[in-house]
């Protein structure tokens, strides 16, 4: 049976386990590279690669209050910044979205 995550309207889930986050939200060595020329500071590092992440799977992109805070701190640690984690959730109402 199809699942609702792989219908033509795919949603994020809110409990991923460990194979479906490595699997689609690890960033790349390119990805990585990416972010590292279009930031100075972790945290809007870590945004950048969040947004691009969770486009690459839904097409569009989502705010960060709506990314499970688990797949935001796996994308963080995946940047050797698992600091910023919790922090990305208020991006959403600063200028670094825009940006």
């Amino acid at each position: 049976m199809l699942h609702i995550s792989d219908s033509a309207y795919p949603r994020l889930k809110s409990h991923p386990n460990e194979a479906e986050l490595d699997a689609l939200f690890t960033p790349t060595l390119a990805e990585m590279a990416f972010a590292l020329r279009q930031t100075r500071r972790p945290g809007p590092r870590v945004a950048l690669l969040v947004l691009l992440k969770t486009f690459q799977r839904l097409g569009y992109f989502p705010r960060f209050a709506d990314v499970p805070l688990a797949m935001i701190k796996h994308i963080a640690a995946a940047a050797e910044c698992p600091e910023v984690g919790g922090e990305i959730r208020v991006y959403d109402h600063s200028t670094y979205r825009m940006r």
